[in-house]
């Protein structure tokens, strides 16, 4: 009479209550290390370290039901809003139900979806229950573990990793794109596993694949690669005709699901492609790339290779065993052609469109589905290591016992592990006190007691006095982040990425509010070119967060302009670097810019509201302050400086 296995549904709640409260301790350390914070400022500094704030006002707009750009009151619902609201979803639909704590139950949430994602995929290949909730465990909670070789591979870094990270808390990738990425990557290994397609594989397939287009268009663009692969393998199996009828039925679905996608690239201003950073280049430029790249699939590739190789051995009768042996078979090769086509993504797409956007992208996810597979492979090792050892006797029966029980007691020392860490060794340490932005915000770091306390007392001041209609102008990015998506509806400047409004109205906002500050022409240039204080040739916080974006990027992929626009300390810096994010403003634009402010005259204020305008103390904003005869100061502490307009009453005789 064999010995009934341990039950696994215990483990997959305790995994649940784990994963979920891993997504609830940053929150909780933020609660005891600021006592006196309101969750809205908390919010703000969200994640370990925090992530892109500038995706928070979007969630707040969705969270309102609204799909048009509403940052500016003169335009509010006149633009249709161009970033995809697949990713933002969650959390927006969070706000609405439970206000400003559906930050904090949209990452409960998004994370148990993973973990419970994670297994699922685990599962699909075979892996017995409990390791598969181990391992779900083990990524949900964001354990900082990866193996590294070192070695000499030229300029561009010493090491590559064997298993990268694959997930993480910054909205919306990958905290939330991964989802995405996971549920197609299970869609497209059933469909492969399954002895009869049924016609729920394929609609699975279609709305996880339109959600992930809409989500990470890096990996999806992957799976559009290897699809034919897909199509072929079901032909051969199931015949033409029934394959053709589930993949229209399939198409019909996903072609509902990318249409408000399709739609917002049809009508969207061409440009906010351009600020974005999708530029055009030679369409051999994918190719040319440093042969690093190859080690990590190559690595992960000849792992799964070795995994087919024993999976084709006879081994000993077993249900689980040939469960896991049967879903090897059928997807090594698709898994080591969807691993070429993620690294070789880039070359063939730039190929194929002549254009890309931040292309740095396409290999994080590259690395994170070499991750996934890598991790795969090797729970598979570890399942041929332990049946082979019980195959050939080496254990005694209370030694079977242990190892059936190892990964329930894996499991739950992971969490007691990690979450007693971080809940008591961490608990005493200081979390983030700069600007989220501290790279580009470095003049506002020197603060007492700090910029976070500073920047806390401001928004109480602001929740107290402002209505939430008021119009407010500042330079300060989370200023910026925190008052639209807390508690104000509209601002005064264009925040290139955030608002879909085209250039030539951020241009001229941008002009107004310097020029009522009593900015010259040459102060003017001066502050759009304020620097990365580390990088004095790169500009900073205002060109990046209030003009250009990426639109002014300058590597040796893309210029903006031509190479004789830049200065020569500005060339020395362009060929060495592949970096999208790095921004130079050439001669020319300087040139139209300075001619543009030139030209503009305060009565166009008129037509624009303006109502309060916030200030740094900082050295780059510390000498302007708007006129004293229209503005009064009504608060100050050491980072900031509030202004709004004096109201002006008519005399009554």
């Amino acid at each position: 009479m064999t010995r009934p296995e341990p039950k696994w549904w215990p483990l997959l709640v305790l995994g649940i209550l784990g994963v979920a409260s891993g997504a609830l301790l940053p929150w909780l350390r933020s609660f005891q290390n600021f006592p006196g914070e309101s969750i809205d400022v908390s919010a703000i500094y969200r994640g370990d370290p925090p992530g892109d704030i500038q995706y928070f006002p979007l969630i707040s707009q969705l969270s309102r039901g609204t799909i048009t750009d509403g940052t500016i009151k003169e335009l509010d619902g006149s633009v249709l809003r161009s970033f995809p609201h697949a990713t933002i979803l969650p959390h927006a639909i969070s706000i609405a139900l439970f206000g400003d704590y559906g930050f904090l139950l949209a990452d409960i949430a998004v994370t148990v979806c993973y973990f419970l994602l994670v297994v699922l995929l685990f599962r699909t290949m075979g892996v017995p229950n409990p390791l598969s909730i181990l391992t779900g465990c083990f990524l949900a909670l964001n354990i900082p573990f990866s193996l590294v070789l070192n070695l000499t591979l030229g300029p561009v870094s010493n090491s590559f990793p064997f298993f990268p990270g694959v997930w993480g808390m910054r909205i919306p990738r990958p905290f939330v794109s991964e989802l995405f990425l996971v549920a197609s990557l299970i869609a497209a290994l059933r469909l492969l596993i399954a002895d009869r397609t049924k016609r729920s594989h394929w609609l699975w397939l279609a709305f996880t694949f339109g959600i992930l287009l809409q989500g990470d268009v890096y990996s999806a663009l992957t799976f559009a690669l290897v699809s034919p692969c897909l199509i072929i393998v079901v032909v051969r199996r199931e015949g033409l005709r029934p394959t053709l009828n589930n993949c229209l039925l399939a198409g019909v679905l996903f072609t509902g699901v990318v249409t408000p996608f399709l739609l917002q690239r049809w009508i969207e201003h061409p440009d906010i492609p351009t600020r974005w950073g999708v530029f055009e280049l030679n369409r051999m430029a994918g190719f040319q790339t440093y042969w690093r790249q190859l080690l990590a699939p190559t690595f992960v590739i000849a792992l799964v290779f070795i995994t087919r190789i024993l999976a084709s051995q006879h081994q000993p009768p077993s249900r689980g065993r040939k469960r896991i042996d049967h879903a090897i078979l059928r997807t090594w090769w698709f898994l080591a052609i969807l691993l070429l086509a993620a690294f070789s993504c880039i070359s063939i797409s730039i190929l194929l469109l002549g254009k890309t956007v931040q292309p740095y992208h396409f290999n994080d996810r590259a690395e994170r589905l070499c991750g996934y597979v890598a991790i795969l492979a090797t729970a598979y090792l570890a399942i041929v290591l332990y049946e082979r050892a019980k195959w050939k006797n080496f254990q005694t029966r209370w030694q079977e016992k242990i190892i059936k029980r190892t990964p329930y007691a894996a499991t739950a020392a992971i969490l007691f592990v990690f979450l007693g860490y971080n809940t008591l060794a961490l608990s005493k340490q200081e979390q983030t006190v700069n600007p989220v932005r501290g790279v580009y915000y470095a003049h506002a770091t020197d603060v007492n007691p700090s910029y976070r306390a500073e920047f806390s007392e401001l928004t109480r001041f602001m929740k107290t006095n402002l209505p939430q209609d008021t119009v407010v102008a500042s330079f300060d990015h989370q200023v910026f982040a925190w008052w639209l998506t807390f508690h104000g509806q509209y601002w005064f400047l264009v925040e290139p990425f955030v608002s879909s409004i085209p250039d030539q109205e951020l241009e001229l906002r941008l002009a107004l509010l310097c020029k009522l500050l009593g900015m010259s022409t040459e102060d003017y240039l001066a502050f759009i070119q304020t620097p990365i204080e580390s990088q004095p040739n790169l500009h900073g916080y205002v060109n990046v967060f209030w003009l250009g974006l990426a639109k002014y990027q300058a590597s040796r992929l893309h210029t903006f302009a031509s190479w004789e626009d830049y200065t020569p300390e500005q060339q020395q810096l362009i060929p060495n670097s592949d970096y999208t994010w790095q921004t130079i403003i050439p001669q020319s634009e300087l040139n139209r810019l300075a001619k543009q402010y030139a030209e503009v005259r305060m009565s166009d204020l008129e037509t624009r509201t303006i109502d309060a305008i916030v200030l740094s103390n900082g050295i780059p904003e510390l000498p302007w302050a708007p006129p004293t005869t229209d503005w009064e100061l009504i608060f100050h502490n050491n980072a900031f400086r509030l202004f709004t307009r004096i109201q002006k009453h008519e005399h009554v005789k």
